[in-house]
Protein backbone atom coordinates (compact mmCIF):
# COMPACT_ATOMS: atom_id res chain seq x y z
CA UNK A 1 0.00 0.00 0.00
CA UNK A 2 2.93 2.20 1.01
CA UNK A 3 4.14 1.45 -2.69
CA UNK A 4 1.06 3.22 -4.49
CA UNK A 5 1.22 6.62 -2.20
CA UNK A 6 3.92 7.67 -4.41
CA UNK A 7 2.80 6.41 -7.56
CA UNK A 8 -1.26 8.38 -7.00
CA UNK A 9 1.20 11.30 -5.52
CA UNK A 10 2.98 11.80 -8.68
CA UNK A 11 -0.53 10.92 -10.98
CA UNK A 12 -2.36 13.81 -8.79
CA UNK A 13 0.74 16.32 -9.61
CA UNK A 14 0.89 15.50 -13.43
CA UNK A 15 -2.65 16.81 -13.63
CA UNK A 16 -2.49 20.04 -11.62
CA UNK A 17 0.89 20.85 -13.53
CA UNK A 18 -0.06 20.31 -17.44
CA UNK A 19 3.29 21.30 -18.79
CA UNK A 20 5.59 19.57 -17.09
CA UNK A 21 7.27 16.99 -18.71
CA UNK A 22 7.54 15.93 -22.55
CA UNK A 23 3.81 16.80 -23.04
CA UNK A 24 3.07 20.35 -24.15
CA UNK A 25 0.49 22.48 -22.44
CA UNK A 26 -1.12 23.90 -25.55
CA UNK A 27 -1.37 21.14 -27.50
CA UNK A 28 -3.42 22.82 -30.53
CA UNK A 29 -0.79 25.77 -30.35
CA UNK A 30 -0.55 28.50 -28.08
CA UNK A 31 -3.16 30.08 -26.88
CA UNK A 32 -3.95 33.78 -27.49
CA UNK A 33 -2.25 34.14 -30.57
CA UNK A 34 -1.59 37.64 -32.33
CA UNK A 35 -4.34 38.25 -34.93
CA UNK A 36 -1.78 39.99 -36.61
CA UNK A 37 1.79 39.87 -38.04
CA UNK A 38 4.67 40.84 -36.57
CA UNK A 39 6.46 43.86 -38.11
CA UNK A 40 9.40 43.63 -40.88
CA UNK A 41 11.71 44.46 -38.38
CA UNK A 42 14.40 44.55 -41.23
CA UNK A 43 12.56 46.52 -43.08
CA UNK A 44 14.62 49.90 -42.57
CA UNK A 45 17.85 48.39 -42.65
CA UNK A 46 20.54 48.37 -45.47
CA UNK A 47 20.27 45.61 -48.27
CA UNK A 48 23.48 43.02 -48.51
CA UNK A 49 25.33 44.12 -50.86
CA UNK A 50 29.04 43.99 -51.56
CA UNK A 51 29.44 47.46 -51.05
CA UNK A 52 28.07 47.85 -47.68
CA UNK A 53 30.66 47.40 -46.12
CA UNK A 54 34.78 48.19 -47.20
CA UNK A 55 37.56 46.32 -46.40
CA UNK A 56 41.54 47.11 -46.80
CA UNK A 57 44.94 45.71 -46.60
CA UNK A 58 46.45 47.44 -43.54
CA UNK A 59 50.67 47.60 -43.87
CA UNK A 60 51.61 44.24 -42.81
CA UNK A 61 50.16 42.84 -46.32
CA UNK A 62 48.43 40.27 -44.20
CA UNK A 63 45.86 41.94 -42.06
CA UNK A 64 42.59 43.93 -43.02
CA UNK A 65 40.69 46.52 -41.25
CA UNK A 66 37.09 46.65 -41.91
CA UNK A 67 34.56 49.92 -41.57
CA UNK A 68 31.07 49.68 -39.59
CA UNK A 69 28.13 49.69 -40.51
CA UNK A 70 25.26 51.48 -37.69
CA UNK A 71 23.41 48.59 -37.73
CA UNK A 72 25.89 45.77 -38.49
CA UNK A 73 24.55 42.76 -40.55
CA UNK A 74 23.47 38.88 -39.09
CA UNK A 75 25.77 37.19 -38.95
CA UNK A 76 28.80 39.12 -40.12
CA UNK A 77 32.35 37.27 -40.78
CA UNK A 78 35.55 37.10 -41.91
CA UNK A 79 36.01 34.29 -45.08
CA UNK A 80 39.24 33.39 -45.86
CA UNK A 81 40.04 31.81 -49.03
CA UNK A 82 43.27 30.03 -49.95
CA UNK A 83 44.52 30.56 -54.05
CA UNK A 84 42.12 27.11 -55.22
CA UNK A 85 39.01 28.80 -53.85
CA UNK A 86 38.63 27.10 -50.25
CA UNK A 87 37.43 28.32 -47.46
CA UNK A 88 39.64 28.25 -44.98
CA UNK A 89 38.26 30.27 -41.77
CA UNK A 90 34.47 31.72 -41.40
CA UNK A 91 35.02 33.43 -38.64
CA UNK A 92 32.36 35.63 -36.66
CA UNK A 93 33.40 39.49 -37.16
CA UNK A 94 30.51 41.71 -35.02
CA UNK A 95 32.91 42.78 -32.81
CA UNK A 96 36.24 43.35 -34.56
CA UNK A 97 37.36 45.98 -37.05
CA UNK A 98 40.58 43.87 -37.99
CA UNK A 99 42.12 40.44 -38.70
CA UNK A 100 44.98 38.98 -39.28
CA UNK A 101 45.11 35.71 -40.69
CA UNK A 102 48.18 33.09 -39.14
CA UNK A 103 48.87 30.76 -41.83
CA UNK A 104 51.97 31.77 -44.18
CA UNK A 105 50.45 31.93 -47.84
CA UNK A 106 48.29 34.14 -50.13
CA UNK A 107 44.21 34.41 -49.29
CA UNK A 108 41.43 36.24 -50.47
CA UNK A 109 39.21 37.71 -47.81
CA UNK A 110 35.63 39.01 -47.60
CA UNK A 111 33.27 39.75 -44.81
CA UNK A 112 29.77 37.76 -45.59
CA UNK A 113 26.76 37.89 -43.64
CA UNK A 114 23.29 35.62 -43.29
CA UNK A 115 20.57 36.80 -45.93
CA UNK A 116 18.26 33.94 -44.46
CA UNK A 117 19.01 31.31 -46.96
CA UNK A 118 23.18 31.60 -46.97
CA UNK A 119 25.70 33.61 -46.53
CA UNK A 120 26.42 36.27 -48.89
CA UNK A 121 29.43 38.92 -49.57
CA UNK A 122 29.08 42.44 -48.29
CA UNK A 123 32.37 43.47 -48.67
CA UNK A 124 34.81 44.23 -51.06
CA UNK A 125 37.33 41.31 -51.87
CA UNK A 126 40.76 41.93 -50.67
CA UNK A 127 44.07 39.38 -50.90
CA UNK A 128 46.56 39.03 -48.31
CA UNK A 129 50.14 37.62 -48.39
CA UNK A 130 51.52 36.30 -45.23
Amino acid sequence: MSRLLPIALFASLLALLPGCGAFSPYPSGLPDSPSQAPANESADLPPLTPSLLKLTVLSDGCAVGRTTAQHEPTGLGWSVRDQDGVEVLQRNALDETRYRYYQPGRYAVVLTAWDGSGYVPVSNTVAISC
